[in-house]
């Protein structure tokens, strides 16, 4: 009697782990996935959407994500320049579904008492195309927040926000570490 039980219950273990498996393989299909990998791609930049002035115009740019159980590493560029990793150890990921947020914020000095005087954020919102390909909206903005913001001229701005939008391509696969 007491086998029997003991492989009932077994049994109905290994039944539920089975289903709970197949229901987790059908949500990651669904979702495409998630966002653990390599993705790499080029964006054009939004012409209208640099505030105040139009910064980016005609410039396109390149950005990588290394993205690997809730850490993300942001290279960024263009093809004169080529690419490099960008605010190294600050970049955070938020994820939900087909959709992630990708964000940094810091701040820094140019004076010699050490005074924070500038703002800088990057915002990087990306959703999936397919399992191999997400959407990317890219924004920055930038305060020097001890320059007035009423100047004339772009190199001068004190404040200013420019964007870019694109597709990234998965180039490799990051296994999670179980």
């Amino acid at each position: 009697m007491m086998k029997n039980f003991i492989f009932a219950i077994a049994t109905l273990s290994l039944i539920a782990c089975t289903q709970t498996n197949t229901k987790t393989n059908e949500t990651s299909e669904l979702y495409m996935g998630g966002f653990d990998g390599v993705w790499i791609g080029e964006m054009k930049s939004n012409q209208g959407n640099g505030y105040p002035f139009i910064s980016t115009s005609g410039r396109d740019s390149t950005m990588m994500l290394i993205i690997r159980e809730g850490k993300v590493s942001v290279s960024a560029g263009n093809k004169e320049r080529g690419i490099s990793k960008v605010k190294e150890g600050k970049f955070k990921i938020t994820e939900h579904k087909t959709n992630a947020i990708i964000y940094a914020q810091d701040s820094g000095s140019d004076d010699a008492d050490n005074t924070e005087d500038w703002v800088e954020t990057w915002n990087i919102t990306v959703t999936h195309k397919d399992l191999d390909s997400i959407y990317i909206y890219f924004v920055r903005s930038v305060n020097n927040f001890r320059q007035p913001y009423n100047l004339d001229t772009e190199t001068e701005a004190g404040r200013f926000f420019y964007s870019y939008s694109g597709e990234l391509k998965k180039v490799a696969i990051i296994e999670r570490v179980e």
